[in-house]
């Protein structure tokens, strides 16, 4: 049956082979397979979007993946131009803010805790909500759309390293909303 699974070369095929036999002795190599499988699959993804928050993506549900040191590299080289993406003239014309855009006496998720305890999460909410604004006066977004991002923001962005997530999430807005 290991075999069988093997030579299907799916993760649907390991998985199933893992679960009806999660005590033989290849269940360890048919774990290694599908996690390769699926970095495999990630990594086609990533590289298709093309995008730093794809990147970032990658590397946060892969840090250890066999594609990391690619993704750390393509960041590197992408790095200016990422920034010049997010520092539009007019999205922050004073750059020593102090504290988010909302009051952080009302945070109730993960995501807003993050974003007040962080000076540079901080820094990047005025940003977001910069391009936001420009974004509605150009029609090109709503405020029910801002509001269904910042809950999926919410929901993406809870326990373990929140903060990541959060400046990925929020770069990954700003910059959809400044182009």
């Amino acid at each position: 049956v290991y075999f069988a699974a093997l030579q299907a070369g799916t993760s649907a095929a390991l998985a199933d082979y893992i679960q009806r036999f999660p005590a033989h002795d290849k269940v360890p190599a048919a774990q290694a397979m599908m996690a390769s499988l699926e970095d495999d699959a990630f990594w086609a993804t990533t590289t298709q979007a093309g995008t730093v928050a794809a990147y970032r993506r990658y590397l946060l549900v892969f840090p250890e993946g066999t594609y990391a040191p690619q993704a750390g590299e393509w960041l590197t080289a992408a790095a200016a131009p990422a920034e010049a993406s997010v520092h539009k003239p007019g999205y922050l014309t004073n750059a020593k803010v102090k504290g988010p855009t909302f009051d952080c006496s009302l945070a109730t998720t993960d995501a807003e805790g993050a974003i007040c305890a962080s000076p540079e999460l901080s820094a990047q909410d005025h940003l977001l909500a910069a391009a936001y604004k420009q974004a509605v006066a150009s029609g090109w977004t709503t405020k029910e759309e801002q509001r269904e991002w910042l809950a999926y923001r919410d929901i993406a962005c809870v326990d373990m390293m929140v903060q990541e997530c959060v400046n990925i999430i929020t770069d990954a807005r700003i910059t959809l909303l400044g182009d």
